[in-house]
């Protein structure tokens, strides 16, 4: 149950916490627990799902695929642009391709060299390729 200051108790202690004979934050406000079946660690700073999401009606938000990179980096093809997720927090985004704006971009692949392909089901013929530092685009003749 919860308290008015926000003390949660529970009835019967959960197993990890019975019997503590010692108790340590970590900076990153995890909690060790010392008992006399072992050492528990609560991990308070995990984080398993982090949402992403920009303003309302913005068409980053409508993501049509995703992809999770060999560099760790995820990279999700919106309706208006690629939005590139990097490990250390940051964001780059994708949205213009020579000679036009990569828009309504429906499929993500890595290649074996690391190139990343992308594909739209309306906006243009073919794929572009990024190898890192610049998009090349792929028609049928290629």
């Amino acid at each position: 149950t919860r308290s008015a200051d926000g003390v949660i108790s529970q009835n019967p202690a959960p197993r990890e916490m019975r019997n503590v004979m010692a108790l340590a934050f970590r900076e990153n406000g995890d909690l060790w627990a010392g008992t006399d079946a072992g050492l528990y660690l609560h991990r308070r700073s995990s984080r398993r799902w982090e949402r992403w999401r920009h303003a309302l009606a913005d068409p980053r938000n409508g993501v049509n695929e995703f992809l999770r990179r060999a560099d760790g980096s995820v990279w999700t093809a919106t309706s208006g642009c690629i939005v590139v997720h990097h490990e250390d927090g940051t964001q780059t985004t994708f949205d213009h391709v020579p000679g036009g704006e990569l828009t309504e971009l429906t499929g993500l692949a890595e290649d074996a060299s690391g190139g990343v392909w992308t594909t739209s089901g309306s906006a243009f013929v073919g794929a572009w390729r990024w190898d890192g530092k610049t998009w090349r685009h792929c028609g049928a003749a290629d």
